[in-house]
């Protein structure tokens, strides 16, 4: 996805878990220069929430775009606490572009409420991460870390789902220690 500097950006998705409190959902965004060449990663994990499991959650984190992005890619995955299995379902993943507001000083003396629609601040556009939705398979998605010591998986599930049915489904089935598993959106 297509970013600039000076910038920042949303990401949001719905996760629902299998437990109560095991591991940790996160959030992350990769950044990439033009040729393409990661950058850093701003990665947002939601420590000690009680997700409750039979509910979807919403998550949400906000990144500026660091100096010489040019792109970027959607981060998902799950942090292990101990040696706990732990399954989380990802779905309607989103990006939503915050550029700042352009201030045009000759607009701001505008009178007449039609031309004020001009430089009045309006919602930005969400930009849904592709195959976001999950709705027919997690083609996309790739493994990006899968840490020390952690036996995980990753798969479609088409039984779960927010907008509609289907969701990227991440299980940690054994774990040495505290680690993570990420998955990135590679197109």
């Amino acid at each position: 996805i297509a970013v600039e500097s000076g910038d920042s950006v949303e990401l949001s998705a719905w996760m629902r878990q299998n437990e109560s409190g095991s591991a940790s959902p996160r959030l992350g965004i990769a950044w990439y220069d033009a040729t393409p060449t990661l950058l850093s990663t701003s990665l947002d994990q939601f420590y000690g929430v009680d997700f409750n499991p039979a509910n979807d959650q919403a998550l949400v984190m906000s990144a500026p775009v660091p100096a010489g992005a040019t792109q970027c890619r959607v981060l998902v995955g799950i942090t292990a606490e101990g040696n706990v299995p732990a399954t989380k379902w990802f779905d309607d993943v989103a990006l939503t572009l915050v550029q700042p507001q352009r201030y045009d000083a000759a607009l701001a003396k505008v009178t007449d409420e039609s031309r004020a629609s001009r430089w009045l601040p309006l919602v930005p556009p969400r930009r849904q991460v592709v195959n976001g939705a999950f709705d027919t398979d997690s083609s996309g998605w790739e493994l990006y870390d899968d840490g020390t010591g952690i036996t995980q998986a990753a798969s479609h599930d088409a039984t779960i789902g927010g907008y509609q049915d289907g969701s990227l489904k991440v299980a940690i089935t054994a774990n040495s220690g505290s680690d993570a598993v990420v998955y990135l959106n590679a197109q």
